[in-house]
């Protein structure tokens, strides 16, 4: 029988009602999934938390979930024993979850903040250039990188979310995180960069590995790989490929000594999306299917054996 569901939900009412659903994605981010799914944020873990997303053919295949996964709304989390899954869901709003079951978070919501970018293979289409404000710091090397101003209406809207971000009670790199994810769904990626790096305890900048600590059996989210993927999109947006490679390549490495075999796939396969090398896409195509084949997500096995090409990658 499944534990008894015991949930406490803390509704953060948001005070600005500018905050449309229509608003908040109106402004895309370059990579898109081809149905805009909800997606909401695993914001912090204590104890052991593990994921089964919809989509993957064997109900009993889990993968850890650690902060910084993004989840949607049939995806399901195995919560074990006392342990605690704390999720910032897509309307802004905090839940704590406690047993197992999928996300309780408002699987309709609006406003609405986060789509789901977790596919295995990149959407990589003709795009506006990345969007900036009066307020963003580009640097001064961007690679001729040309940026296009945020309209009036979606900073309205920025604002308006930032705002109910920051009365959330967030920790620093919950916060960081969470509004990282905000910067980069109006293509603000310079800001959304910028937030993850300005912080003292982001790590795989200086060297291309770390070691989470999860002596207490709690990972932050800049201990987790996702925050690293995600780093590496962002970068790969404003034609940053060698900082994209290398936050891909810590992703990649800090997944695998955490066992997150969902993390290390996707790791893998943007590696393989990002590479410009034949030979070294070949081979990281056939490691994110490797990676995904025990995950029995068939789907992406499709779409990576369709991005390879049936002649250069095989199932495992």
């Amino acid at each position: 029988m499944p534990k008894q569901m015991r949930f406490k939900i803390f509704m953060v009412v948001l005070a600005v009602s500018l905050l449309t659903l229509t608003g908040v994605v109106s402004a895309q981010p370059r990579q898109q999934s081809n149905e805009q799914e909800v997606t909401h944020l695993l914001l912090a873990v204590s104890g052991t938390v593990n994921i089964n997303r919809e989509g993957w053919d064997d109900y009993n295949t889990f993968s850890p979930a650690f902060p910084g996964t993004p989840v949607r709304a049939r995806d399901y989390l195995q919560v074990a024993g006392n342990s605690q899954a704390i999720i910032l869901c897509a309307d802004l709003t905090v839940v704590e979850q406690y047993a197992d079951g999928i996300v309780q978070c408002d699987s309709n919501p609006n406003p609405t903040a986060f789509v789901y970018l977790n596919e295995a293979v990149w959407k990589d289409a003709p795009q506006p250039a990345p969007a900036a404000t009066s307020l963003s710091t580009i640097p001064e090397n961007a690679n001729g990188v040309s940026t296009t101003t945020l309209s009036s209406q979606d900073e309205a809207i920025l604002n308006a979310a930032l705002s109910a971000l920051s009365s959330l009670g967030l920790d620093e790199e919950s916060l960081a995180y969470a509004t990282a994810n905000l910067y980069a769904q109006f293509g603000l990626y310079y800001d959304a960069i910028n937030t993850i790096l300005a912080t003292s305890t982001r790590q795989c900048v200086e060297r291309p590995f770390v070691d989470a600590d999860t002596s207490d059996g709690v990972i932050s989210v800049f201990e987790s790989p996702m925050t690293y993927i995600r780093l590496g999109e962002w970068y790969h947006m404003i034609d940053g490929a060698d900082a994209s490679d290398q936050f891909l390549h810590c992703g990649f490495e800090l997944a695998g000594t955490l066992a997150d075999i969902a993390s290390q796939a996707l790791a893998a396969a943007r590696l393989a999306d990002f590479s410009t090398d034949a030979t070294d896409k070949i081979n990281w195509y056939q490691q994110a299917i490797n990676l995904y084949a025990p995950l029995t997500d068939s789907g992406s096995l499709q779409s990576l054996i369709e991005a390879c090409g049936s002649s250069n990658c095989t199932l495992p």
